[in-house]
């Protein structure tokens, strides 16, 4: 607690850092003691959902609203440039031939047309750094939420001192709270047959992605079938949109076209990845995914004031470098380099493109031990804290990418650790 303590007071009370996300946003709600996002250590999984929005709520909403808007529109004209319809449903010749190569997706040769994912991290960060003024007011948290057996509490616990890799698969489900394997079989198998049926226009810039970015990286190239399944499984699924709720789904109806209500970004098939490690059963490790989307990664791809949102998140990162090397951004700023796109894509794929698998299976224990994404910033910090020197030395942009493509050899949850000891301690 006196780690979390000092933490806290780190967030909150540190000034005159001049970086972009810092200089755009409004300072006064982080003077607040009470409505600050450094109350995400207390780890609330959810952000309330009652009583009247703030005006920094209402703004995030408009942003979320209409950047989710310029995603469904850009769908609906990669429709049209390809002259295709959003969605359809298969023929029989064409339901048989996905039926009896489901489990043989990624050899399958599929003539992909030239539609691309509709945005990258980057989009996404440059919408953001483009609304000017972004006054954020964070929202009160829940309280902890309280959990029906003592199991679960158990878990969580163990899982915040990391967790063998024979017990992970056992730990994240029963923290989950994924049911039994016949339950989320079957539920899977309704899934699948919805894949079998229709064919969603969004199935390309999945099967696109899973090319470009599991297949060509060097440990989950192998599980490039298993991704597809889960990654096409998840489109079809109504629950998920109806678990988020949120307000830019309620405002553009996609309920048949786009079922889960998410539109892939690039990379995004990189999060069911380092689960093929854990579950050999597609249906199980389809059912850990929908959790872990619903409870943690959705909130890193949308706007929102939401204390563990990727606004909140990257605010938090540039908060703890400035306190722990306070000339450091200074003196990157005067480089011909920027940290912030990488760092951003760090926090919205959770470092799936940047670690060793088991690096980011060890980082994400301590998701689910602490039931928070605010684990990630901190994250983030201590890397580059700890690479500051080689930064600071890097000649241009491209060579400072490089750094942070796959860090070998990396004990991230030691450098974690050592980055949040308090000084003097």
């Amino acid at each position: 607690y006196e780690v979390l303590d000092h933490l806290q007071r780190v967030i909150t009370k540190t000034l005159g850092a001049e970086s972009s996300i810092l200089s755009i946003l409004d300072d006064d709600p982080f003077e607040n003691g009470g409505r600050d996002c450094a109350h995400t250590c207390s780890y609330s999984s959810e952000s309330s959902s009652t009583g009247q929005s703030s005006t920094g709520d209402a703004f995030l909403d408009e942003m979320q609203s209409v950047w989710y808007s310029k995603l469904i529109e850009c769908l609906r004209d990669t429709a049209k440039q390809f002259g295709l319809p959003l969605s359809r449903k298969r023929t029989i010749g064409e339901q048989e031939l996905v039926e009896s190569r489901w489990f043989d997706l990624g050899s399958e040769e599929i003539e992909l047309l030239a539609a691309e994912p509709l945005y990258t991290p980057q989009d996404l960060l440059d919408f953001l750094l483009s609304q000017y003024p972004l006054k954020i007011t964070y929202a009160s948290l829940l309280e902890t939420q309280v959990y029906d057996t003592s199991d679960q509490l158990a878990a969580r616990e163990f899982l915040k001192r990391g967790c063998p890799h024979c017990m992970r698969r056992l730990f994240w489900a029963r923290v989950l709270g994924v049911s039994s394997p016949e339950k989320v079989n079957t539920e899977f198998d309704e899934l699948k047959e919805r894949v079998i049926r229709y064919e969603l226009l969004v199935d390309q810039i999945i099967i696109k992605d899973v090319r470009d970015n599991v297949m060509n990286d060097v440990e989950y190239f192998a599980f490039d079938d298993s991704c597809y399944q889960v990654m096409l499984a998840f489109t079809r699924d109504y629950c998920i949109a109806r678990r988020i709720r949120s307000h830019s789904l309620r405002t553009v109806a996609m309920k048949s076209d786009l079922p889960c209500g998410a539109v892939p970004h690039y990379g995004f098939s990189l999060l069911v990845s380092p689960l093929c490690f854990m579950y050999a059963e597609v249906g199980i490790m389809y059912a850990v995914f929908r959790e872990m989307y619903c409870r943690y990664f959705h909130k890193l791809m949308a706007i929102s004031s939401d204390p563990q949102g990727i606004v909140s998140l990257l605010l938090t990162f540039e908060r703890l470098v400035q306190y722990r090397e306070p000339e450091f951004l200074p003196a990157l700023a005067s480089k011909n380099v920027n940290l912030q796109p990488i760092v951003f894509q760090m926090l919205m794929q959770s470092f799936c493109a940047h670690l060793p698998v088991e690096e980011v299976l060890r980082l994400w224990d301590r998701i689910l031990g602490y039931d928070s994404v605010y684990v990630l910033p901190v994250a983030a910090a201590s890397l580059v804290c700890s690479k500051k020197t080689e930064i600071l030395g890097t000649k241009d942009q491209s060579s400072l990418e490089d750094m942070f493509n796959k860090l070998q050899p990396c004990d991230v949850i030691s450098t974690l650790e050592e980055f949040l000891k308090p000084p003097n301690l």
